[in-house]
């Protein structure tokens, strides 16, 4: 029943999506993204009290159901974290890749001769970094939270 279960909900509305092909690097300025719209995409964080106690009463019971217009999905809280530990790897394999291929990048092995040269660098991609991370979202990019029994 409804009273035994717990449902948070995230929405997204006109949330759109780049889908990059397989691309040649030598081929990125020539480029057009694929761009795919979804007017909506609602996520459902599900705790359900009854499932949990019949089976662990020390681990709950939690379950995510994504809903991207028609299209439904749901998952486990592990197979999310599966998935959360896969988009974690890509986002690091991407700046791992864009800090190797960085044209500013020294091309001198680390040693005293080059030492000056490599605390530039870092310095530069700390700077960039940080300048990534405090971009302002704009007020079209806001979520909406409610909370409802489903």
């Amino acid at each position: 029943s409804n009273e035994n279960m717990n449902r948070k909900i995230f929405q997204l509305h006109d949330l759109a999506f780049y889908i990059d092909s397989n691309i040649k690097k030598d081929n990125l300025l020539n480029h057009s993204y694929i761009l795919i719209l979804s007017n909506s995409i609602k996520i459902y964080l599900t705790h359900n009290y009854i499932r949990s106690a019949l089976i662990n009463r020390q681990q709950p019971r939690y379950e995510l159901e994504w809903t991207f217009n028609e299209l439904s999905l749901k998952s486990s809280i592990e197979q999310t974290r599966i998935l959360s530990d896969v988009i974690r790897f890509i986002n690091y394999a991407n700046t791992h890749r864009r800090f190797i291929n960085d044209p500013s990048r020294p091309n001198k092995k680390i040693s005293k001769s080059s030492a000056k040269l490599w605390w530039r660098y870092i310095t530069l991609v700390i700077i960039r970094t940080q300048n990534y991370l405090q971009i302002p979202i704009s007020n079209e990019q806001t979520h909406t939270t409610t909370k409802g029994v489903g």
